[in-house]
């Protein structure tokens, strides 16, 4: 993660609470918000070496941040790979196989992890929610987490509760013409229906950040107690290159 613009000081200390990376076409700007930790990473790929391919990715951990970082670190490192090593071997790809193959490869791998070394703590927080799905602001399974589908989660996977397989849409581009792009955490979903946030972002796409920084503040502003990140791909920027390179 990169630069910060605000600070707080502990102990005399000054503590990083917010997060911003622009590369290209790409912007995200992350707060730690009302949480005591940050729990929330983010990475962006622009146009990989070969593979005329970009990643964007937005990761959402809960319980501590080891998961959000695990994933992030090795889904992108493990996409990048196969993508390289396709081009380099002049083979196709199904890209929807590969998302699914490769998350739930890292999902096997942080599986492994958390089977040998859970928490106690979460361990207990889990079983207390019990296998059930509740509402607190968004719809949660077992109280605790706010999708079917995740990364981890050692506990749920265990119940059945929740999967890592992926729901993956393939979009033509030239045919949708869309202008941007979000990808955010709870943090703001909490907050903005997704149409809100489409209509908070259009009116600010000209901004540093494409909009992503204004729209973090915002949702801060409006009360969210989660941390709060948000990723804006401008497809309407002059570094953007669809994928037949015009």
């Amino acid at each position: 993660m990169d630069s910060f613009d605000v600070s707080s000081k502990l102990d005399g200390k000054k503590i990083k609470v917010s997060w911003d990376l622009k590369k290209g076409n790409a912007a995200v700007y992350a707060i730690q918000g009302r949480r005591p930790h940050m729990e929330d990473r983010f990475n962006i790929v622009n146009d990989l070496e070969h593979t005329n391919t970009s990643i964007f990715g937005v990761f959402d951990g809960h319980g501590g941040e080891f998961a959000a970082e695990f994933t992030e670190k090795t889904l992108f490192k493990s996409l990048m790979i196969q993508l390289l090593k396709a081009s380099l071997e002049e083979n196709s790809l199904n890209l929807t196989e590969l998302m699914t193959q490769e998350m739930l490869n890292v999902d096997n791998q942080l599986l492994g992890i958390t089977r040998s070394n859970m928490d106690i703590s979460e361990r207990k927080r889990i079983k207390q929610a019990g296998g059930f799905i509740s509402f607190n602001g968004v719809w949660r399974v077992a109280g605790v987490l706010a999708t079917s589908r995740a990364i981890g989660d050692y506990p749920l996977k265990d119940k059945n509760l929740v999967t890592a397989e992926p729901d993956v849409f393939t979009f033509d581009l030239n045919e949708l013409k869309p202008q941007f792009i979000i990808l955010a955490t709870d943090g703001l979903w909490d907050c903005f229906s997704n149409q809100e946030a489409v209509d908070y972002i259009k009116d600010r796409l000209h901004e540093p950040h494409f909009g992503a920084k204004s729209l973090v503040l915002q949702a801060y502003y409006r009360g969210s107690l989660d941390n709060i990140s948000v990723l804006v791909v401008n497809l309407m920027s002059d570094t953007f290159t669809n994928v037949d390179g015009q």
